[in-house]
């Protein structure tokens, strides 16, 4: 069985033992206050921050809103053959539609679990990306939660300017 846990503020720490992926909450004094901090501070989501910087989006995470960010955890970047991660952030272009794809217009927040049974039915959330495209969140039904089929592994994370959740990869098709 796969357990996932609210990844909040209040929460001491989030570990995600199925996965070997633990996000840990930032230490009082670096709590995070915008998206681009929550990438920063997060011991795995480094690797889509360094890709945001690459693409010269920090000032998308930073600026005022409520946006959702859906960020893929390092482990799925580290399973990324060189040649596909050459072909994903040799075209800035390209790769900025692809960091601009995790990032919504609206923040939503995920139940937890998926809701915390089956009794809970299922429900869809279209959203809007950046780029303008519509993604689909599912949510409830007993399930974990996901974003056009990725898992939300770690969510909820309320900030200043929107609300984060961690992935399992990329969406919209870029890489498999």
């Amino acid at each position: 069985m796969v357990t996932r846990r609210t990844m909040g503020l209040m929460a001491p720490a989030v570990a995600l033992a199925a996965t070997g992926v633990a996000l840990t909450r930032p230490a009082q004094a670096a709590r995070p206050t915008n998206l681009l901090e929550v990438l920063k501070i997060s011991g795995d989501l480094r690797k889509f921050a360094e890709l945001v910087k690459l693409a010269g989006l920090e000032q998308e995470l930073t600026k005022p809103g409520r946006f959702g960010l859906f960020a893929p955890h390092d482990p799925y970047f580290n399973s990324l053959n060189a040649p596909t991660m050459q072909a994903l952030t040799s075209d800035r272009e390209r790769l900025q539609k692809v960091i601009k794809d995790h990032i919504t217009t609206d923040a939503i927040t995920v139940l937890p679990g998926g809701g915390g049974g089956s009794e809970v039915a299922a429900q869809t959330t279209m959203l809007t990306t950046l780029t303008g495209r519509t993604v689909v969140v599912w949510n409830g039904g007993g399930g974990l939660p996901r974003i056009e089929g990725r898992v939300i592994w770690v969510a909820n994370l309320s900030v200043s300017n929107g609300v984060a959740h961690c992935i399992d990869g990329l969406i919209g098709g870029w890489v498999a």
